[in-house]
């Protein structure tokens, strides 16, 4: 790497946008070090707002009207297969650089810096051409009840009566898990004409050292 006391070899100033490289809108910039020494690694500029929409309509326009959108599964497959190769015979550059910039073990880098984005890309492209991209079922009768069309607070709620607990109705009717001693265990008795529940608090002796879903079961042998 050139490194001289303004510029490396790895500075990257310019944004690649819709096809070619332009000058930032802004003027700021992030400076790497390398961890081992502090020394300059390399030069980034920081993109503004402008920037990112201009990015963000390059794409837009080549989705929409450039040959990507006109592209078939298996040939965005075979770019993303030429991704992969890309990437993987620059690993060993790029897992060196990432293990100067951030004191990574190069074993570690290596693996999820080198050979895991290839990895990666390479699994996507195999299932795009493995899952078919539109899939065809028949409709299933009688899967919800009649009326079964009416939203609540963005659930699908069937009509009827329905039972909703606050926050503080349901802490108090939890029970515990593991009761400590004897203790009377809450019964709940539930009108489901109204939204809330009436509850009824009856006592139910429970057992000592007893769960109070196994209350009144008799007990293992030992």
């Amino acid at each position: 790497m050139t490194t001289t006391a303004e510029h490396t070899d790895l500075d990257r100033i310019r944004f690649f946008i819709d096809g070619e490289w332009v000058e930032p809108r802004g003027s700021e910039t992030h400076r790497a070090l390398e961890a081992a020494t502090g020394e300059p690694l390399g030069t980034a500029a920081l993109a503004t707002d402008a920037d990112i929409d201009a990015a963000v309509k390059a794409a837009r326009r080549a989705l929409d009207s450039g040959p990507w959108g006109r592209t078939t599964a298996a040939e965005r497959a075979e770019v993303m297969h030429r991704f992969a190769a890309a990437l993987a015979a620059r690993a060993d550059a790029t897992s060196a650089l990432v293990s100067r910039e951030n004191g990574m073990p190069i074993g570690l880098s290596t693996a999820f810096n080198g050979a895991a984005p290839a990895g990666l890309l390479q699994m996507y492209a195999e299932l795009i051409k493995a899952i078919p991209l539109e899939e065809v079922r028949p409709s299933q009768p009688c899967c919800l009840p009649a009326g079964a069309d009416r939203h609540h607070r963005g659930q699908l709620l069937p009509p009827g009566p329905r039972l909703t607990l606050r926050r503080d109705e349901r802490q108090r009717h939890r029970p515990r898990t593991r009761p400590r001693g004897p203790q009377q265990l809450p019964r709940i008795q539930v009108d489901l004409r109204q939204r809330q529940p009436a509850a009824q608090l009856t006592p139910q002796p429970a057992r000592v050292g007893t769960h109070p879903a196994r209350a009144g079961r008799p007990s293992r042998p030992p």
